[in-house]
């Protein structure tokens, strides 16, 4: 097995004004354990109108794959705008270009370039289409994503509270489409779930969604991924006076 080179993430979130950033280049490096043939880190952050952030990282030599996985509003619903995203290197205030595009998010990769090691950045601008301030997750991958044990189905059963959630995480080894069934929800008064799917945060505090549903007993939803790893989060739709158990299952690539 080939081992990639750690990745080192530097998250220099900024709070400088809407219309403005700093990116910092770190001066110190701290190696991650390697425990797969890929290491992946999302970072998240706050997006104002005409705004954009930037966060600076050093990595070692490998395919670097950058994600713009997640853009919502203040209450957590998915945004359909557009944003500017960036992979480049720390250049005086902003991040130089290597590769970008405007692209709305999504769950697959949007750019891949291969670096030598070195210090780099993402950014993400508001090209205008924003009218509030946002939240947005990037997801980098660097190295191959190599999930091992192929596909297979994850089944999920747990206890939603009012105003509550709760997340389950899931790989697909290969590039396909995840069929999630919902099979099972008490007690018979709950007539629905709010379901969402996207990709882990790196401080392990949830879902950073890309996308949101509403889910009755024997529904099911399909969804395009690459290879890699995400979640599944079920929640109160804001109807919930007491607690509602589900069960579901998860059949991925």
């Amino acid at each position: 097995m080939t081992r990639v080179p750690a990745l080192t993430f530097f998250c220099l979130l900024l709070t400088a004004s809407a219309c403005s950033e700093r990116t910092t280049v770190p001066s110190t490096v701290t190696q991650l354990p390697v425990t797969s043939l890929a290491s992946t880190q999302v970072f998240s952050g706050t997006l104002a109108p005409a705004g954009s952030q930037t966060f600076a990282f050093t990595i070692g030599s490998a395919p670097v794959r950058v994600s713009l996985g997640s853009l919502t509003d203040a209450n957590g619903t998915p945004l359909p705008q557009q944003l500017r995203l960036t992979f480049g290197v720390p250049q005086g205030t902003g991040c130089g270009p290597i590769q970008a595009a405007t692209t709305r998010t999504g769950l697959s990769t949007h750019l891949q370039v291969n670096v030598s090691g070195g210090t780099y950045c993402v950014s993400v601008e508001d090209i205008g289409q924003l009218s509030s301030t946002a939240t947005f997750g990037i997801r980098i991958i660097l190295g191959d994503p190599s999930i091992r044990g192929g596909g297979g189905t994850v089944t999920y059963a747990q206890t939603v509270l009012p105003k509550g959630s709760t997340t389950r995480t899931f790989e697909a080894s290969l590039r396909g489409d995840v069929t999630v069934f919902f099979d099972t929800i008490d007690p018979a008064s709950v007539a629905a779930l709010g379901i969402g799917v996207g990709f882990p945060r790196s401080d392990g505090g949830g879902c950073v969604l890309n996308l949101t549903a509403t889910a009755t007993r024997g529904s099911q939803f399909t969804f395009p991924v690459e290879a890699g790893t995400y979640c599944l989060q079920v929640s109160d739709p804001g109807t919930l006076t007491g607690p509602a158990q589900f069960s579901l299952r998860i059949v991925h690539p």
